[in-house]
Parts: C-alpha cells; sequence; structure tokens
C-alpha cells in the first residue's frame, strides 16, 4: 500500500505537467484585443438612431465561424429578433456578422465592440446592412447594449457620451425613447 501510495504521488506532477503542456487538454489560445478606428461615431443618440438601417432587441442564439479577410477572422452571430424598433427585416432570424474569432494561428482575435455575444443573452443592437444579404453588422461600440437580468442597459464604453444617454438606463424606457427618436426622424 506504501508503495502504491508513494507511485501515485510521484506520478501526479507528472500528469499535471502532460496536461499543461497541452499533451492532453489543449491550452487555451492568446487572445489579442485590438482597437479599431469605427467609421461611424455619433455625438448624441439622435444620430445613433438615424445611423441604424436594423434596430432590434434580439436574443443571441449561435456562433459561428465567418469568413477570412486575409488573418482578420469574422464571426456569424445568430439572433433571434423578440422586438423590430427600425426598418424592415423578414423573420424573426438575424444574422449579424462581427469582426473577431479565430485566426490562422489559433489566437483569438477581439475588437472594442463588446466582445463575443454570449448565448441567451438579450441585446439592444443598433444594424447597418451589409448590401442585399440579410447580414448586418454592429455599427461601432456605440451600438450594442446588453439588457441585463435587473432590466438595466449596459453598453460596451460608459465614457462615450452616447453610451452614457443609455448605461444603467431601465431596458423598456430606454427603448421606448429610441421608439420615440425613430417616429421623429421619419
Amino acid at each position: 500500500m506504501k508503495r502504491f501510495a508513494i507511485l501515485a504521488l510521484a506520478l501526479v506532477p507528472g500528469v499535471a505537467t502532460a496536461l499543461t503542456a497541452g499533451h492532453l487538454i489543449a491550452p487555451k489560445p492568446q487572445t489579442i484585443q485590438a482597437r479599431v478606428q469605427w467609421a461611424e461615431v455619433y455625438r448624441t443618440p439622435d444620430g445613433l438612431v438615424a445611423g441604424a438601417d436594423l434596430i432590434v432587441v434580439a436574443r443571441h442564439v449561435t456562433a459561428q465561424p465567418g469568413r477570412l479577410a486575409g488573418t482578420i477572422p469574422f464571426t456569424y452571430n445568430g439572433f433571434e429578433i423578440e422586438r423590430l424598433i427600425k426598418g424592415a427585416h423578414a423573420g424573426n432570424d438575424l444574422i449579424v456578422e462581427q469582426t473577431g474569432g479565430r485566426m490562422p494561428d489559433g489566437a483569438m482575435l477581439s475588437i472594442d465592440d463588446g466582445g463575443a455575444f454570449r448565448p441567451g443573452q438579450r441585446y439592444l443592437l443598433f444594424l447597418e446592412a451589409q448590401g442585399r444579404n440579410g447580414v448586418y453588422y454592429q455599427i461601432n461600440h456605440q451600438a450594442r447594449y446588453e439588457i441585463g437580468s435587473d432590466g438595466l442597459l449596459r453598453g460596451v464604453d460608459p465614457a462615450d457620451r452616447v453610451v452614457a444617454a443609455f448605461n444603467r438606463q431601465e431596458a423598456e424606457g430606454a427603448i421606448e425613447q429610441v421608439e420615440r427618436r425613430v417616429r421623429l426622424n421619419q
């Protein structure tokens, strides 16, 4: 019994080393955080509303690897639309292409748009169409708000003036404000 205990204690460090060296379990890939220069950054919430082709409240359902542009990966995020606030979209399913994902060298790329969407999470999204293929993209860092279980919106960059107008606001009231802005801009 004593020999077995000594052998077991001698094997544990070896197994742990093998696991962490990636022999039995792959190591967590390196994540590259990148800041981007957004094409559109708005000074007011009205500008954000006017600049969006589609505004929705939607639940994230899936994420799948998308196209590669050189070494830059994209992810296709599937959403189920719960509420259409602005624009026209056929059906309840929505695809939002996002810059980021697994790069050819195995590293993960994440930009300053809020990172990966969380499955099951509800969002208020301000989107632009990518041509006529039914795929959209998030306008910028001002265009994404998680709807928390507490009913409050959480933006990507609360220090931004536009994000601050929505951040930590009661979701239903903020969504009604957006709907009013949409009606005024029509």
